[in-house]
């Protein structure tokens, strides 16, 4: 049986999910953020010198009195390794996004509680006290 090989924007939206992913359950184990993760990932998988040299080149070839017009390939792929990045990060995050909500909620909540002294009024108290008051 042979794999069929996905193409490049495809494979490169599933390595971002994935790395994604793993960001956001080391941000909810943790409390850090994802990108500690999802930046070597992204580190990776960015375009090599000899995308970088064809874009800078159609930007030279591109300037007034140029004999020939910028070729077009480099740009789209740079366009499509851009897209298939954000798409592969952004269904990640938002699936976890409630998830790291609740938990930075709760953590926060957490660090009031046990920043306030008996001098101060903490917040968090507060708000449940009155909750309290108008519920009862």
């Amino acid at each position: 049986h042979s794999a069929l090989p996905l193409p490049g924007p495809v494979s490169n939206a599933a390595t971002l999910f994935v790395g994604t992913a793993l960001g956001c359950a080391h941000e909810y184990v943790h409390g850090t953020s994802h990108l500690i993760v999802l930046l070597p990932t992204i580190v990776l998988l960015a375009p090599g010198a000899t995308v970088l040299k064809a874009v800078l080149a159609s930007i030279d070839a591109s300037a007034p009195g140029a004999a020939e017009p910028p070729p077009t390939d480099a740009w789209f792929e740079l366009l499509m390794l851009a897209v298939s990045f954000a798409v592969g990060e952004a269904i990640a995050h938002h699936l976890w996004a409630p998830a790291l909500s609740r938990r930075a909620a709760a953590r926060a909540e957490a660090t009031a509680v046990a920043l306030s002294d008996s001098k101060a009024v903490c917040p968090v108290r507060l708000a449940r006290i009155v909750a309290g008051c108008v519920a009862g």
